[in-house]
């Protein structure tokens, strides 16, 4: 039980949990068995896109890719885009830089049909446009005054079209993001948790004193000191190890990420504006501290508007240019739950061979038995909803 009569010191008990990161957590030599969600949304505010030169193609082509280019644009407006990736495994890490990853199992929930990422949706229009070109000859492509590219082949593009039928997932990837999103809960100098308990980036204030796992805790807000600082939130300190047991954050009032506008240059534009999260960790029996459960999300507005042009390299040289604006909002959400964590078996790290990628089960719809056996996190309400349209 907490009795004092005086408030405590915010600033004195960030120095002891600084002073107690070496006994409070270890980051290598362990085995995690973890179960890792991604979720995707993009909301589309504007798209437009049109012919606006076609020298080597006749009035109804021309009309014609108009009226298609038209339809995609009612299409991803309407669009509701949301993907779901989940995937079970064993991260194997040695040391910081050292690990590997076994991947047990994974799914896919997605509406191919609906699949409109920024990428995708000026892949679609590009394409429509190049079913009216002749693939015989090769292009010149350009956006603005930038060449993409001298000698783009029609041929080699739909060839290549079937290449990402193979329902795979790169190893690296996953790796990249799994151990990415866990290396913010460790304590190396570059972590995220090491800067939010840096008194030279943060000030903090105590709040309360409350239970959370069993533990007596303090609550400690947070917020920037510095112009380079830029979350603010609360941590949940144990009393007895002063080891940070839970982490709250988001962005500090007036507090951005990442942001250019280059309009008038590039037509382009972008703002990271959301970015907050959540980090739980849990006592081991050796007294020890490690994540249980990570949840971070992540958004950013962005505008693009380029002409992009085709110029045949022929003696006509005949030209085909769009121009292309699109403008909405992009969200993403990283959940990592630790089911277990073991001491790292030496020899099975080293025998262990990393495959290049792994398959995926690619749902069309919700299915609660995919991961009944396994320790995963609660389904969220809108994957429970959840029906492509490639069903009907």
């Amino acid at each position: 039980m907490f009795l004092s009569t005086s408030t405590p010191n915010a600033l004195e008990i960030i120095e002891k949990v600084n002073r107690n990161l070496a006994k409070n957590y270890n980051n290598e030599n362990q085995t995690l068995n973890f179960f890792h969600r991604n979720t995707a949304y993009a909301d589309f505010d504007r798209f437009e896109a049109k012919v606006t030169k076609a020298s080597g193609m006749r009035k109804k082509q021309h009309e014609g890719v108009n009226k298609s280019l038209d339809s995609l644009t009612q299409n991803i407006i309407n669009s509701n885009t949301v993907y779901f990736q989940d995937y079970l495994g064993d991260l194997m890490v040695e040391n910081r830089k050292e690990t590997k990853l076994n991947v047990l199992k994974a799914t896919s929930l997605v509406d191919k049909s609906k699949n409109f990422s920024l990428d995708n949706v000026q892949t679609k229009a590009q394409d429509l446009i190049l079913k009216y070109l002749d693939t015989t000859l090769t292009y010149k492509l350009k956006t603005g005054i930038i060449k993409v590219q001298d000698s783009l082949s029609l041929k080699s593009n739909n060839n290549d079209e079937d290449k990402g039928n193979d329902e795979m997932y790169d190893v690296k990837n996953l790796k990249g993001e799994t151990h990415g999103i866990l290396h913010d809960t460790q304590t190396y100098d570059d972590s995220f948790l090491k800067k939010i308990i840096d008194p030279e980036l943060y000030t903090y204030e105590f709040e309360s004193v409350t239970g959370f796992n069993g533990e007596l805790v303090y609550i400690i807000e947070f917020e920037p000191r510095k112009a380079k600082s830029k979350y603010a939130g609360k941590l949940y300190i144990a009393d007895e190890t002063f080891a940070v047991l839970k982490l709250d954050y988001d962005y500090g009032k007036g507090k951005r990420g990442q942001k250019f506008n280059l309009k008038l240059i590039l037509g382009v534009k972008y703002v990271e504006n959301i970015k907050k999260g959540t980090i739980i960790f849990q006592k081991n029996a050796d007294s020890t501290y490690s994540p249980k459960y990570i949840n971070k999300e992540e958004g950013r507005y962005f505008y693009v508007n380029r002409p992009i042009k085709f110029i045949e390299n022929s003696r006509e040289k005949d030209k085909v240019g769009f121009n292309f604006l699109i403008e909405g909002s992009a969200r993403s959400k990283q959940e990592l739950f630790i089911i277990s964590k073991t001491v790292l078996d030496k020899n099975a790290y080293n025998t262990f061979l990393e495959p290049k990628d792994v398959p995926y089960q690619t749902l069309k719809a919700y299915d609660a038995s995919i991961w009944k056996s396994y320790n995963a996190i609660e389904p969220l309400e809108e994957m429970k909803r959840f029906k492509s349209s490639e069903e009907n």
